[in-house]
């Protein structure tokens, strides 16, 4: 699970509650600045440490995740970390599904 700014990963126990009870285990943490981790209150960090962080997550699980449930500016950086991946041709993981919830993106 990745939240959104000014936001923490508590907030979706209701989403994370509704994945368990479908099977899924839930892995979540809180940007910089965010919930229980230290740093400026409400900031989020630059996109490459956002990469770097998301990157990390992936490491600490075992094996590839089964899909993520991402919300505002959690789901704008995981869009733009599969897209940086594919850009630079880096490994990324597969993800069988995504739930993108207000992911902060302009049309057009």
């Amino acid at each position: 699970m990745l939240h959104g700014l000014g936001d923490h990963s508590g907030t979706h126990l209701g989403t994370a509650s509704l994945l368990c009870s479908l099977g899924y285990e839930v892995h979540a943490f809180d940007w910089p600045g965010h919930g229980q981790s230290s740093g400026w209150r409400g900031d989020i960090p630059d996109v490459m440490d956002a990469f770097a962080l998301i990157d990390e997550a992936f490491e600490e699980m075992e094996g590839p995740p089964s899909g993520i449930f991402a919300h505002s500016t959690g789901a704008f950086l995981l869009l733009r970390y599969l897209q940086w991946k594919k850009e630079e041709g880096l490994a990324a993981p597969e993800i069988p599904w995504l739930w993108l919830n207000s992911p902060l993106l302009r049309p057009g």
